[in-house]
């Protein structure tokens, strides 16, 4: 996992923390100075919960502005529900006319607070690939990082659609959507 505070692009392999399944690290980044990132068990969870290979976090503007209009579920759970769009094709086990539903936890002053809300997510949506957090970001997994990368293009598409239709006044008469 990579290490808090450093910009991504600039990450050494060293700087890199390994994690076992449980969380706990085998190999520390070389400079003492580096912490694990605060996401590691949010991470984690997608690893335990879906079997992961790989997971992103990203502060998508896209999700975050398609966050702040999904239908509330229940205290602290939302959802995005999303078909009929070409780029749901991209998404594991989804197609065009599948409703993809990505659900939206309530964002908390630390990232690792996230971690029993997000996890409660991944069980409610068994066919989600994703996570997003209310005004933050997301996280998305795959079984590889080909595959994460894939789903966090995907959904980050669909939620500029949303925005986008939102933004144009399109509603649920116009588009089998509803939003």
């Amino acid at each position: 996992m990579a290490p808090s505070g450093v910009e991504k692009e600039k990450i050494r392999s060293q700087d890199i923390f390994e994690l076992d399944l449980k969380g706990n690290i085998v190999r520390a980044a070389k400079d003492e100075s580096l912490k694990l990132t605060e996401c590691a068990p949010l991470f984690m969870s997608a690893y335990e919960l879906r079997d992961a290979g790989a997971v992103i976090h990203s502060h998508s503007p896209n999700v975050v502005l398609a966050t702040m209009f999904a239908k509330r579920v229940e205290p602290g759970l939302s959802v995005l529900e999303i078909t009929e769009l070409e780029m749901l094709k991209g998404l594991a086990g989804h197609g065009y006319h599948d409703v993809f539903e990505l659900p939206v936890v309530d964002n908390t002053a630390r990232e690792r607070d996230l971690t029993d809300s997000l996890r409660k997510a991944i069980e409610r949506y068994p066919r989600t690939c994703a996570v997003a957090v209310r005004n933050h970001g997301i996280y998305v997994w795959g079984k590889d990082e080909v595959q994460a990368k894939t789903q966090a293009e995907c959904v980050d598409f669909l939620c500029e659609i949303l925005v986008k239709m939102r933004q144009n006044g399109i509603t649920k008469d116009m588009h089998p959507m509803g939003i």
